[in-house]
């Protein structure tokens, strides 16, 4: 419990700023296409607020739930243990089930942020990619 709860307003906080960041940065940037007459935005606009409070919140639960997880359960006690001999081995299981917690991470923020109405879903482009 305790190594899911130490890290947690530092999680918060980063997720916060990182969020307002990000948010607000492409905020500007449409606003900037906008006014040089580009066109619409090419995004549909998010709440800034909204998401940069989603985005501490998923941080600190999902983040941190996923790699305590990750680091406590797979790696200590599933790979290093099989790749002793390997160490290199071991170092490539662990890069690579890092790399997928990561887009499944991602997946799940993407997700939960259509579900709660802060990011639409978009329509597919020209290409056909959904």
């Amino acid at each position: 419990l305790g190594a899911f709860v130490a890290p947690a307003p530092r999680l918060f906080t980063s997720g916060c700023a990182c969020g307002l960041a990000g948010y607000s940065f492409a905020a500007g940037l449409s606003q900037l296409r906008a006014l040089a007459g580009a066109g619409p935005s090419l995004a549909p606009a998010v709440p800034i607020l909204p998401a940069t409070l989603y985005t501490g919140m998923f941080l600190v639960i999902v983040s941190n739930l996923t790699l305590q997880f990750l680091q406590g359960v797979v790696e200590a006690r599933l790979i290093e243990p099989a790749t002793r001999k390997h160490p290199a081995v071991g170092q490539a299981l662990i890069a690579v089930f890092r790399a997928a917690r990561s887009l499944f991470a991602s997946a799940i923020a993407i997700r939960g942020m259509q579900l709660l109405k802060l990011q639409a879903k978009v329509a597919a482009t020209a290409a056909g990619v959904r």
